[in-house]
């Protein structure tokens, strides 16, 4: 089950922070440094959600 969950994860992750970054830096037209790190902290952000709703 642990490696179902790591990998269910990361790919949570990978998937959020990719299109946040093409959009923030395509569609929005910020630089790649603000939306890398917009993109990382969200990506962060919506898999810690998404664990914490699943446990309780």
């Amino acid at each position: 089950m642990g490696a179902r969950r790591a990998v269910l994860g990361l790919f949570i992750f990978a998937l959020v922070a990719v299109v946040l970054f093409m959009i923030l830096n395509q569609l929005i037209g910020l630089n790649e440094g603000v939306s890398v790190l917009l993109a990382l902290l969200i990506g962060f952000l919506v898999e810690w959600l998404f664990y914490r709703k699943k446990q309780g």
